[in-house]
């Protein structure tokens, strides 16, 4: 989903001062203009996080559209990632494509990402909570249910990691 894709990026711009600074803004905005509480508790936070942020750090991000299904496509990317980070397709709004059952494309989501990964590398995944994720090559780290979703964290071991 292209807006998703949109989202992803302005998400990302909030790990550097300058980005921060232009939500910090948006949300003193919204706050002028109607004077909510949640518009407060948010520039609270906003204003917290931004004291935690390095200066001069640059962060190096990929953010693409791809058909993580299709290994070849995912193959040709030029770059290792250490953290990858997913909301995968649940509900109506959005689902999976492609010939394999959805099981099979829970499954072989972690092993379709490997082309991309080093050793070590992170890999989040939030889903709903049917959906199950493992591999392998995968340890999971982490697992928390919030409201009607799941969040995961893995990493990658390497092709000889057994669970």
């Amino acid at each position: 989903n292209l807006d998703a894709v949109d989202h992803t990026k302005e998400n990302l711009e909030l790990l550097t001062i300058s980005g921060m600074e232009r939500r910090i803004n948006s949300i003193e905005n919204l706050y002028q203009e109607y004077q909510k509480a949640s518009h407060q508790e948010a520039l609270d936070s906003a204003n917290k996080l931004k004291t935690l942020l390095k200066p001069n750090v640059t962060i190096h991000t990929n953010i693409f559209v791809n058909n993580i299904l299709n290994i070849d496509n995912v193959s040709k990317q030029k770059f290792k990632a250490d953290i990858v980070i997913t909301d995968v397709p649940y509900g109506n709004l959005v689902t999976w494509n492609g010939n394999e059952k959805t099981v099979d494309l829970q499954v072989s989501l972690l092993n379709h990402l490997i082309p991309i990964l080093n050793i070590g590398s992170i890999i989040a995944i939030c889903s709903d909570k049917k959906q199950k994720f493992s591999s392998e090559q995968f340890k999971r780290l982490e697992k928390q249910l919030i409201g009607k979703r799941k969040f995961e964290i893995f990493r990658f071991e390497g092709e000889f990691y057994e669970n």
